[in-house]
């Protein structure tokens, strides 16, 4: 809601997306071009689908910044945003719930792309830290889980335990209260941050630590790739082996081994997942717009102990 709230106290107008056409990549581009809109802000299908309304109707030339939010932008993704948008600047901004927007990254268009992309540098009043794996703060470059302390966060959840989430600086230092977002990042020599993924996203594969987001992101710069989910299962030799649930741009496009090639080019052995299952109908998505792995991953566990499981070679 900041985001409403900030634009109408400065007199702007919000445009509002129906949310029973929001999948629908010619009603978001016409929603954009109608109202003139200038900021727009989404999750990455936001972003695909806008790219897809485009390669039809030509480029959107009225927004002046675009802001990546929610979740890793794919590469391929990001390219369609540079034919879709003819003259905006972009941003990737990175928050939570708990804490609001922290962190602004503005993408420099000029040099080559990475991904995923910075989340920047943090807004004025943001403190922040990340702790290693034995849990105090780095001092330096390095790895580990990002705690944010903002001006503007929660005070904690109702009626649950707080104390493992919210809390105090893990070196002692008094004062503030951070939030442990279970992102784990990197913090890079010139002190620009990167999203890995998530912490619980994390699972061990024949001794391998795998992130399954890292995995989707593979996958998703595969161009026949348009959506992908992959989820971890419990497996009692290798201790999980990954699935990969994916819908293609166009079905019949690619099939499994050539998927499976193209992540044995980008990843170690243990990360390709044992199982790609490709789809027609577009991923279930949470309110946030936000691939449901859940529920994907409860559909599988289901049909995998149904009485009509398949055996798997």
């Amino acid at each position: 809601m900041l985001d409403v709230w900030t634009t109408l106290a400065y007199g702007g107008t919000v445009v509002l997306v129906d949310p029973g056409r929001g999948a629908s990549a010619g009603y978001l581009r016409d929603l954009v071009a109608d109202h003139a809109v200038s900021v727009v802000q989404g999750v990455p299908m936001l972003f695909q689908l806008l790219a897809e309304a485009t390669a039809e109707s030509g480029p959107l030339d009225t927004p002046e910044h675009v802001i990546f939010a929610g979740d890793s932008m794919p590469a391929r993704v990001l390219a369609g945003v540079s034919t879709t948008f003819s003259k905006a600047r972009w941003y990737n901004n990175y928050g939570c719930t708990e804490t609001n927007n922290s962190f602004l990254h503005e993408v420099d268009q000029d040099r080559p792309l990475r991904t995923p992309l910075p989340i920047g540098r943090p807004l004025a009043g943001v403190r922040w830290l990340i702790t290693g794996q034995d849990g105090r703060a780095l001092t330096g470059p390095g790895q580990g889980e990002l705690l944010v302390s903002t001006p503007f966060q929660s005070a904690g959840y109702v009626n649950a335990p707080n104390e493992k989430t919210f809390a105090p600086h893990p070196d002692g230092a008094p004062g503030l209260v951070y939030y442990r977002t279970g992102d784990m990042v990197t913090l890079h020599e010139d002190g620009a941050l990167s999203v890995i993924g998530r912490a619980d996203y994390l699972v061990k594969v024949r001794g391998f630590q795998v992130s399954t987001q890292s995995v989707e992101q593979i996958l998703l710069d595969h161009p026949a790739v348009a959506e992908a989910a992959v989820i971890a299962l419990p497996d009692p030799v290798a201790g999980h082996r990954l699935h990969a649930r994916l819908r293609l741009t166009e079905a019949g496009s690619v099939n499994s081994l050539s998927l499976r090639r193209h992540c044995s080019e980008r990843t170690v052995r243990a990360a390709i997942p044992s199982v790609i299952e490709m789809v027609t109908d577009p991923l279930p998505r949470t309110s946030t717009g936000k691939v449901d792995r859940n529920r994907i991953k409860a559909c599988v566990l289901a049909a995998e102990e149904g009485p009509t499981r398949t055996p798997r070679p």
